[in-house]
């Protein structure tokens, strides 16, 4: 079996069509599908208890990258499935062993129409197919993103798991806005997002849209009167939030 300092290596293109790299991108695959048998670890590089992250690539590029650049106190054991529309290209099982989630995150580096999404970190290979869901979630939850991390899009993860109640939340918190004219519903929506991107500072939400922070008081006392929500109570600003991401979600299909 191959040290987990040469996985990487092996996996890249130059080396694929070898009986090594076959075979590790064949264990690859059986990790990140759970295929592969518990109990001894499948090589002496990849510990049964380490601490992983998987990454999930898409491309529009007929000739996509096989890799991306890892850095160099990580070691990732890559896998190529049999492209399909829209599904991603390449996975990675990324070992982080005592580095931080953020080291893998900031290193990576698609080229322009390469997208990768970015597991949270898990325990042990056993939660490898677990970490290749998120992986695949990130993806389709930040469409707009080079590196989709599921971590910072969170509550837009819950709401695209449950479209039911993604429905039911955006009628709740929404329903009222929504039925605007579209120039008058856009321009309150955007001032919804920028507040709670903002902390809850009218301030800073005008800042960043060019209003006077009045011009967002105003907006955010329109938004109650529409909704008979009040934006002091916690669970109408939880409520928002997820609202907002279901409305964007929904709106880019």
């Amino acid at each position: 079996m191959a040290p987990l300092s040469v996985l990487s290596t092996l996996s890249t293109a130059s080396a694929r069509g070898s009986a090594a790299a076959d075979h590790l991108d064949q264990l690859a695959a059986a990790l990140l599908s759970g295929a592969a048998a518990p109990g001894e670890p499948p090589t002496p590089g990849l510990p049964e208890d380490g601490t992983y992250a998987v990454l999930a690539l898409t491309s529009v590029l007929q000739q996509p990258p096989d890799t991306l650049e890892l850095p160099d106190a990580l070691s990732a054991l890559w896998h190529h499935p049999v492209r399909a529309g829209g599904r991603p290209h390449a996975y990675a099982i990324v070992l982080l062993g005592t580095a931080p989630l953020d080291d893998l995150v900031r290193a990576l580096d698609p080229p322009p129409g390469t997208r990768a999404g970015v597991s949270a970190a898990v325990r042990g290979l056993a939660a490898v197919p677990r970490a290749r869901e998120l992986a695949e979630r990130a993806l389709r939850v930040s469409p707009d993103e080079p590196v989709a991390v599921l971590a910072e899009r969170l509550p837009a993860a819950l709401v695209a798991d449950s479209p039911d109640l993604a429905a039911l939340i955006l009628a709740r918190a929404l329903g009222p806005v929504l039925e605007l004219p579209d120039a008058d519903r856009d321009s309150l929506l955007n001032t919804l997002r920028a507040w709670l991107e903002s902390g809850g500072s009218t301030k800073r939400a005008g800042d960043r849209l060019f209003y006077h922070p009045n011009t967002v008081l105003n907006r955010l006392r329109r938004y109650e009167h529409l909704t008979g929500r009040v934006l002091a109570d916690p669970t109408t600003v939880v409520e928002l939030t997820l609202a907002l991401e279901a409305h964007r979600l929904t709106t880019r299909r």
